[in-house]
Order: structure tokens, then C-alpha cells, then sequence
């Protein structure tokens, strides 16, 4: 196998651990350098070539990923043969590898997670040079229960513990105002999503306009039309075709006007759907070192800004 010349594998090393950056970006930073040297090597035309001097690497963890706490680091080994230069990634902001170290054997390292780190499966990369060609595997899952504080662009403040992946009741808040709310929370590697149950006045709204939009559809003839063409099923094959058909101008345009009424519902349910944070049902986050940033979906098709923490009260 051709080996990548040492400056091209420092450089690989240098975005791997390229402090401050997420996973995220480091991955991008050894993607775009792979590109860079492909190029330069007159490779990105020859797949067969590249991929035989540069193959996608072997990678085997034996078991079941290890379970941990957060705050609890663990050594953690991967059998394998890799290249010169291949580049290691931990796909989760607040895992750090600690005594990384490449031999014959495989890659190991001791796996820190951060005092908060955000539960879930913890996976590693493995990079070959100038390819780009990668595996992953998953090594740990990170478990604990923790606190998750929440504020929104209103105004509103959201509070709730979880045991890792899993949810449940949590309270709302702003200043004297206090609401209850019901969420399920799932964390992967860094991202957190918190789904967050309708509230009661966001079902009785919809309730009310899907009444209204059924009370509008009978009132339309639609309930008399069925009957038609429940007619039409019970004649004779030669004559059933001809009763459809003499139908069908009349279906069109009640199915016109159906879909207009149902448009009109929708637009009622936003105009009339309150505004507030608590009736904002998914939390898009990104945690990292306790903190917590991202967006929630709300009524009326808008977004708010959401800020706050996420601290790990204890193992679970």
C-alpha cells in the first residue's frame, strides 16, 4: 500500500483533534482534506486505484457497546487494520479521547465523557487518508439522569429531569405563570430532541375545526354523493361503469370544495393556535458542556430560539 506522505498525515491529525471544533466540523475538515489531496495526487478520477492504494479501513469492536456515566471515562479498543494517517473521530462534543494509541493491534484510547455529557450512543470514526473512506462503530452509551433547563424567545422557561432516553412531565414558567406539560426526550451523540405532547387548548382547537370542517363536508352533499356511488356498486358489471362516469362531474367538484375546507380549517387552526413557547411540541438542541442551543417548532409555522443547560444529576 502507498503510504501518505507525513505531511498530508499530520495535517489529517491536526483536524482530527482541532480544538474547540464539534464532530461535526471536524469530520468536514478531514473530508475536505482528503478531496485536497486526491487532487493533488491525480486520484479523483481512478475509484480502482485510489481505492486499492487507500481502502476503507477494518474495524471491529468485540461485545456490546460499554455502558457508562456520565463523567465516567472507560478504555475502549478497536481491532483493525488501518493506514497510515487515518484519522480517529468521537461523534459526540463531550467525549474526549484520552491516550489515543495506534499500534498493530488496533486503535485505543481511554473515553472521557464530560461531567454533563448528553446521554446516548457514542460513536468512532475511522478515516483513511486521501480517500476518505470511513467506518464507524458504536463503542459506549453514555446513561444518567439529568435536568434539563429550557428558555425560549418569549420569555417562557421550561424545566423538567429525565432519565436519559425517556421524558415525562415537566413544568412551565413565566414569572407567576406556572403550566404542565408532558415531553419525550432522545438523545444521539450531541443532539437532543424533545417532543413535547399538544397541549389541551392546541386539541380543543383542532377538535373544534375538524367539527366544523365535517359539519361543512355534509352540508356539501358529500354524505349524499357516497350514497350515489354505493348505488352504482350494486348494478350489474355492463352498467356500473356508465353510473361512475355520470358521477364523476359532480365528485370533482365536491372533492374541489372538500380540499378548499380543508385548507380553511388549517389556516383557522394556525390564525386561532396560541403563540406562546408552551405550545411549541418539538426542540431541536445541540449539548455541550452543560449547554444547551437550538430551535423549537411553533405555532404558526415560526421558530424560537432556545437557550439553556443540561446537567447530569447522577448515574442512572
Amino acid at each position: 500500500m502507498n503510504r501518505l506522505p507525513l505531511a498530508a498525515g499530520l495535517v489529517l491529525a491536526g483536524a482530527a483533534v482541532a480544538l474547540g471544533a464539534s464532530y461535526q466540523e471536524r469530520l468536514e475538515q478531514i473530508r475536505a482534506t482528503a478531496e485536497a489531496e486526491r487532487k493533488k495526487l491525480g486520484l479523483q478520477d481512478d475509484r480502482a486505484r485510489l481505492y486499492a492504494q487507500y481502502p476503507t479501513p477494518e474495524v471491529a469492536f468485540g461485545g456490546d457497546p460499554l455502558e457508562t456515566a456520565c463523567g465516567q471515562a472507560k478504555d475502549v479498543r478497536i481491532a483493525g487494520k488501518f493506514a497510515k494517517g487515518t484519522a480517529f473521530v468521537i461523534a459526540h462534543d463531550d467525549v474526549r479521547a484520552l491516550g489515543e494509541k495506534l499500534d498493530a493491534e488496533g486503535w485505543k484510547a481511554r473515553l472521557a465523557p464530560h461531567k454533563d455529557a448528553a446521554p446516548g450512543p457514542v460513536r468512532v470514526h475511522a478515516i483513511v487518508p486521501v480517500s476518505g473512506a470511513e467506518r464507524s462503530t458504536e463503542v459506549m452509551v453514555v446513561r444518567g439522569r439529568y435536568q434539563i433547563d429550557a428558555r425560549f424567545d418569549d420569555g417562557w422557561a421550561a424545566s423538567m429531569v429525565t432519565d436519559g432516553n425517556s421524558g415525562g412531565e415537566f413544568t412551565w414558567s413565566k414569572g407567576s405563570e406556572k403550566r404542565a406539560g408532558i415531553a419525550s426526550v432522545h438523545s444521539n451523540g450531541s443532539r437532543v430532541s424533545v417532543d413535547v405532547a399538544p397541549p389541551a387548548e392546541r386539541q380543543k382547537l383542532e377538535m373544534e375545526e375538524m367539527q366544523k370542517l365535517m359539519a361543512a363536508v355534509e352540508a356539501s352533499g358529500m354524505t349524499a354523493l357516497q350514497e350515489k356511488i354505493q348505488g352504482c356498486g350494486k348494478l350489474p358489471q355492463d352498467r356500473l361503469i356508465a353510473c361512475l362516469q355520470a358521477l364523476q362531474g359532480e365528485t370533482e367538484k365536491l372533492r374541489a370544495q372538500a380540499d378548499e375546507a380543508d385548507k380553511r380549517m388549517k389556516a383557522q387552526i394556525l390564525e386561532r393556535q396560541p403563540k406562546a413557547a408552551w405550545n411549541c411540541t418539538g426542540w431541536r438542541l445541540h449539548a455541550r458542556e452543560g449547554k444547551l442551543t437550538g430551535t423549537a417548532s411553533c405555532a404558526g409555522e415560526v421558530e424560537q430560539k432556545v437557550t439553556g443547560t443540561l446537567r447530569c444529576l447522577a448515574p442512572e
